[in-house]
Parts: C-alpha cells; structure tokens; sequence
C-alpha cells in the first residue's frame, strides 16, 4: 500500500512568509544544496551559507504563491511554534480551500519541563500548543511518550480525546561523507581512548551532572585509567554553571573536550572511534543521539526516563536519572570492564535501524488518509459568553482559556505579531471569526481598538453587512448589537472585519520599525443583551463605552 502510494502522491515544499501570510513554494533542489551544506559543518556565518540562504530567499520572492484545495493535506514536519501568525494562516487555509492539517510533534518539553527553557518561550509554547491541538485533523508524534504526552495535554486543554499517530524516528543517519579526511585536530582528539556526548549543551541535557561524574572517576581511578570525554554540540539555554564547572577545573581541562560546527565525515570518526556513547537528557521526545549511536553499532549510556527506554530498548545500558551512584556503577562497567563492554557491543550489533524513505513514506501514508475533522474548526473558533479574550501575547504560562483564544479567533494574515497590549492589523482589512453556542438572544459584542493617530479612520462589518464607519479618538471601547435573526438557531458564527482607509506607514515615525498598521485590538467580549452581570463587569472594568445604533 506504500509502494502505491508514493508512486501517485504529487508533493510541494512550502513556506509561510511572515508578515505577509501568504504560502510559496520552495525550489526542491536548493533546498537540498542547503540540507548538504549544513551537513559539512559550516557555520551560519560562513560565506557559503550566507550565500546560500540569500538564494533560497531570493528564490522564495520570486516564486508563485501556492494553491491550496480541498485534497491539500499541509504537513508540518519541524517546529512553527515561534512563527508569528502560523496557526492564524493555517485555519485559513482550512476555510478557504478545505485543506487538512497534521502537524508532527516532536515533544512538549515546554509545557513537561519548562524549568529547562526561558519563561517567554514556555508562555509561547503554551499558546501554539492549545491553538495546535484544536486545528490539527491529525497529529503525528516520533514516541509512544510523546503520544502520552499529547493525548494527556488535548484532554487536560479541551477536553479532547485525541490518538497522536506515532512514527518512530529510529532511522539510520544519512551523513555526508564527501570529504575523505579527517580535520588533524579531531585526529589528536581522538588518540587515546574516549567517551563520545552528542548533545547540545543545556540544562536539560545535565552536563554539569556529566562533568562531575568524570571528575569523581579521575580521583577515584586516576586520569590515565579514565578515558576522555568529547563533547559534541552547540551551546543552548542555561549552561553557565556547567560551562563554570568545566572553566574552574584543571581535571576537566585535561579531560573533556567541547567540540563545535563539527561536520557529518568527523562526526561519523568520531562514533566509530569512541569506547561508548552517553546521553544525559531528563526528558526527550525521541533522542537521535541514541539512535546514532547504535547505528554505530556503540553502546550508548543513558538514563531511563521519557522516550529514551524506546531510543535504547534493550540495546542501551542505563542508570537512574540524577542518581551519581548509578551513573558511575555503570560508566565503571562499561570503562573498566572489557569483557562486559563486548557482550553489550554484541548484543547492539543486532540492531537495525530503517531508513528516512521508510519514515517518510509512513508519514505520506498518514497525510493520504486523514479525514478533516469539522467539529474541531468550529470549536477552535467557539467563545464563551461573559468572558474576556485577549489579543495580546500569551503572558501565562498555565493553560487559561480567556489567555490562549484570542490567538485563535483572528482570522489569516491580516496581523502582526502579538504585542503586551494587543495586536495591529497588517492589511487594509483584516477579520475576527468567532462562532457562539446556544444563542438566546441578542448578542452585544464588545471591542477595545486601539488607533495610533487621533484622525484614524476605520470601518467594521459584521457578516457581510454594510460597513459601519467606527470613530477611535472618543474612547477605545465601542459595543455593537448583532440581532438573532433566526429564533430556531441555537448557534450562528460571527465574522468580523475591520476595514482600514489608510495603513500607517511606520517609517514615517520611527527608523525601527519597518510595518504598516492599521488599527490596534486589545479585547473582544460578547455576551447576551439580557447578561447585566456581565454588561455591568465590563464597564467597571474599562469605563466609559461607544454604544454604536446600528444593529447588525
């Protein structure tokens, strides 16, 4: 069924292009020159690669913007939770064109353990998360625990019960070995026995934990009889006490070796040349490292928590999360005893790993068999009565409705990015969609907006109706009546547009600030025209307010 599959399936590589909103295709060979570049080890300042993501933006300005339609299946391999705007295009092009969506969900660190990451990271995190999980009509996920995971957060957010499709990323490295010659300073490195740690240096990854088991064995077992430890990544989040620890220790000096920018054919010596692999992480999606190194056929240390136990199976030797006792009894193992260490060698010598056309290709089989789920779109866009949503960036990093919705009711690519107060529009109309259950009466629906100049003038339409003109310079809180047209209908949905005469051109006031605006919304509310409470609350809350004649 694979095999068929792949033959028919008509593929596209896409791009959302922020601010603009629009979706263009990627030219498939450069992107692959790109994928084999960053396989060398370049760094993103080399000259190489510099010239080589010009091209590739050059070529996305000049390329078509894409047509999507209602046999369209938008899969989402990577991370867009720090795109501006993504989930706003996505639902898009899900009304537009009856496209489907599958985002692949590599881990909800974040949200697990947001100890590990900056605070405005987990409040972004948390706000794509809850929006994510409302607009996918599948989710694909790389580990039975990352599936836990998101199935326990879409029950836990909404409500939902959700199966996440798993596609294990237990494939073997596809490396670029063009160069036949290893770098002289990876040569000396590796002279004499060591130990091999591909990771990015972060918190979560512990190194402080590593370092300070290595220095427990060098004084327990003397620096000769330990072998060295090699290191291999970029530098992440919270590393300053470990890099303070390896900075402060003659023994570490001697011992560790932190490597950069190291490129696909020095990788590949350095696991082949390596006594065994470890891997610290406290919490993984899936953990490549470990399928790399068993690859390699080299048994890889690591400790059993989260997807790691699938990564190793029974092939990885293991320790007890942030127990040093556990760590060194197994480290000794492996270093000191070499009859242990080849029956292990043995034993991950049966390993095989699949190929990435094999996760591909299952991957396609879940995108050519989804079903568009219409119960979600509209819950998506559902709103409650009586309670306040914001347009401005989520600042909490808890899961709270009133925080996160607002993020999914406006409406395509006629925004900028959120802001602490709220949001601008980015184009000369721009849309809220908003759909309310169990309607018994009259709906009063109520807006703070926000002009960045006194003579603004914008205009508003409710489904379609003639537009209303809206004048911003009184106060920034205006009520309109939408009448229930039809006494049998429990729920209807609302679309909101707002109609800008002029952008403001913001270079105009400030060399900073490249964007043209429109107007500016903080908050929106609805609630029936018989809610006093809620009427009475909103008025305390933000005072005085434009009550506009016209009834939609």
């Amino acid at each position: 069924m694979i095999s068929s599959i792949d033959k028919k399936i008509k593929y596209r590589i896409v791009a959302m292009i922020y601010p603009d909103g629009a979706w263009k295709e990627i030219n498939n060979q450069l992107l692959l020159t790109a994928i084999e570049l960053s396989q060398s080890g370049h760094d993103t300042l080399d000259h190489a690669w510099v010239r080589m993501i010009k091209t590739i933006q050059d070529s996305i300005k000049e390329s078509e913007y894409t047509d999507f339609t209602n046999n369209s299946v938008l899969v989402n391999l990577g991370a867009s939770w720090w795109i501006p705007n993504y989930v706003n295009v996505v639902s898009e092009i899900k009304d537009r064109f009856g496209a489907k969506y599958i985002p692949f969900i590599h881990d909800l660190i974040p949200m697990m353990v947001p100890e590990h990451c900056s605070y405005e990271q987990v409040c972004e995190f948390t706000q794509w998360s809850y929006a994510t999980l409302l607009q996918a009509d599948a989710v694909i996920v790389n580990s039975s625990q990352t599936a836990k995971d998101v199935k326990s957060a879409a029950q836990q957010i909404h409500g939902l019960n959700i199966e996440p499709i798993v596609c294990r990323l237990d494939a073997a490295p596809e490396l670029n070995l063009g160069r036949n010659r290893v770098e002289s300073s990876i040569l000396r490195a590796t002279s004499r026995p060591f130990v091999l740690f591909v990771s990015t240096i972060e918190s979560r990854k512990n190194h402080l934990f590593i370092f300070d088991a290595w220095i427990e064995l060098c004084r327990q077992h003397g620096e000769d009889n330990v072998p060295n430890l090699i290191c291999v990544g970029k530098k992440g989040w919270l590393v300053e006490t470990a890099l303070a620890r390896y900075n402060n220790s003659a023994i570490l000096q001697r011992k560790v070796l932190i490597l950069t920018n190291i490129g696909d054919f020095d990788l590949d010596h350095l696991y082949k040349s390596c006594k065994f692999t470890l891997y610290n992480s406290c919490y993984e999606g899936w953990g490549l490292p470990v399928t790399e190194s068993l690859y390699f056929k080299k048994v890889p240390l690591i400790p059993r928590n989260t997807s790691l136990i699938e990564a190793g199976g029974h092939f990885a030797e293991y320790f007890l999360t942030g127990s040093l006792d556990s760590f060194l009894a197994s480290a000794r193992h492996l270093i000191f005893n070499d009859e242990y260490l080849k029956d292990r060698e043995s034993a991950v010598g049966e390993y095989n790993c699949r190929t990435w056309k094999e996760v591909a290709l299952e991957i396609v089989e879940v995108a050519t068999t989804v079903r568009e789920n219409t119960f979600l779109s509209l819950q998506a866009r559902s709103v409650t009565p009586g309670t306040l949503y914001h347009f401005s960036f989520n600042k909490d990093a808890s899961i709270i409705h009133d925080n996160l919705k607002g993020h999914l009711i406006r409406y395509g690519s006629g925004w900028h990015k959120p802001e602490s107060w709220g949001v601008w529009t980015a184009e000369s109309e721009a849309q809220i969609r908003i759909n309310i259950k169990n309607v018994r009466s009259d709906i009063l629906l109520y807006l703070q907006l926000v002009a960045h100049s006194p003579d603004d003038k914008i205009s508003i339409s409710i489904n379609s109706s003639p537009l209303s003109r809206v004048k911003l310079s009184d106060s920034p809180n205006h009520c309109f009546r939408v009448r229930k047209r039809n006494a049998d209908e429990a729920d209807f949905e609302l679309t909101i547009s707002l109609v800008c005469d002029d952008l403001k051109d913001l270079r105009e006031y400030t060399t900073t600030d490249e964007r043209r605006i429109g107007v500016g919304v903080s908050s929106l509310l609805v609630c029936f025209q018989d809610d006093i409470h809620s009427r009475l609350t909103y008025i305390e809350n933000f005072g005085r307010i434009n009550m506009h004649g016209v009834v939609f």
